[in-house]
């Protein structure tokens, strides 16, 4: 009798695997953000293009935290900035409808691009200085008018 009751749980359990979301389902943590600006990037040379493309790491009332890809000399290289949104022309965000530009996003669209950053609960100055020194940066390149 108890060993069936042992095989009823071993097959109740092998049976609730299956069942319910896999790591497969979640995407990476910062989506894609694509912005136009209204002003060149820092260290760019000047009329570089301001069209950039990058990991959104946080978003913030007054600006976004993005992790920027870019080439240089033939190997690719990242660099963290902080972008104020009264120099963002216009912006787009992967999965969602939030739409960055030169105004302060709504409550709404706040929630929606911290729930698509990769730290939505902010970037703490101790988690900055481990992501900068990773990334070899002093100190954190700002993009303001």
């Amino acid at each position: 009798m108890s060993t069936r009751i042992v095989l009823c749980m071993f097959a109740l359990a092998i049976a609730g695997c299956p069942i319910g979301p896999k790591p497969a389902d979640f995407g990476p943590a910062g989506m894609r953000v694509e912005l136009s600006l209204t002003k060149s990037l820092p260290l760019a040379p000047p009329g570089a293009e301001a069209d950039l493309s990058g990991e959104l790491l946080s978003a913030d009332s007054s600006g976004l935290v993005v992790r920027l890809e870019t080439m240089e000399a033939n190997r690719l290289r990242s660099k963290i900035l902080r972008i104020e949104y009264a120099v963002i022309s216009s912006g787009k965000v992967q999965r969602t409808q939030a739409r960055p530009g030169p105004k302060p996003p709504t409550p709404d669209d706040l929630a929606r691009l911290r729930q698509v950053s990769r730290y939505p609960q902010g970037i703490s100055h101790e988690l900055m200085a481990k992501l900068l020194g990773a990334y070899g940066q002093d100190s954190l390149l700002r993009v303001s008018r």
